[in-house]
């Protein structure tokens, strides 16, 4: 199975994805499924598929469109309302949103600020700081992208597995692969040319001096215990 290319994907925009009716009816002809469910910084605008490449600026939805016949494959790119309706319109389950900022409707204002809202006795707390760090580390990747790819692989298997399995300890080898991937970020020639973070908590005070709104609550110091008792040579980059 191929990504496909830039051509076969302006005809596929063509095709499928200029309105609701022909949107729906992508299910006749592909196997799908909704790959992510993500949370946008304030003002950051990537592209829909949908008609004219139209802005979405809150949060948007990935599906994995296949194309069994010519083994090609496909992730349009939609808004929330529109990739919800789809999922509805297909019977496919939505995922849970990754995301970015606390909900302050769960506030309470009698206690600490970051620790204001109850966290399921059930989940590991290193199974949930991971998957942040996943969340915070996927939307530095995606800063400067208008029409962002899917997770990597390491991001997508990992996320996924610990979203569907919230009491499961996490390994020392899966912060690893987080870790490498936000150093490719980190080395890449993208950050070196905008921001040029040297790691994610760059990014974190970047979020908290450019946005008025409260991050996720989150403590990484267990996770790079963990990451520095495994691997003591490495460099660290969360």
């Amino acid at each position: 199975m191929r990504d496909a290319n830039k051509n076969e994907i302006d005809r596929f925009k063509k095709e499928f994805c200029y309105n609701e009716k022909r949107r729906i009816e992508m299910s006749n002809y592909f196997s799908i499924e909704m790959d992510s469910f993500e949370e946008l910084l304030p003002g950051k605008e990537i592209h829909s598929y949908a008609c004219g490449n139209r802005r979405i600026t809150t949060s948007f939805i990935i599906f994995k469109v296949t194309d069994e016949t010519n083994n090609i494959l496909y992730n349009p790119i939609f808004s929330e309302s529109v990739g919800r309706k789809l999922a509805k319109a297909w019977g496919i389950p939505v995922k849970s949103k990754m995301n970015l900022f606390a909900d302050e409707n769960r506030h309470d204002n009698t206690a600490d600020i970051t620790n204001s809202y109850k966290i399921n006795k059930k989940e590991n707390e290193d199974n949930r700081n991971l998957r942040k760090l996943i969340i915070l580390s996927r939307s530095m990747i995606i800063l400067h992208s208008i029409e962002p790819r899917p997770m990597d692989k390491a991001f997508k298997e990992i996320y996924d597995k610990l979203e569907s399995n919230k009491g499961w300890k996490v390994y020392a080898s899966e912060i690893k692969s987080i870790n490498t991937a936000i150093s490719s970020y980190i080395n890449s020639k993208r950050n070196k040319e905008s921001e040029n973070f040297s790691n994610i908590n760059d990014y974190i005070k970047y979020i908290e001096s450019n946005f008025n709104k409260r991050l996720i609550h989150f403590d990484f110091s267990n996770l790079r215990r963990i990451f520095l008792n495994n691997y003591p040579d490495a460099d660290l980059f969360f």
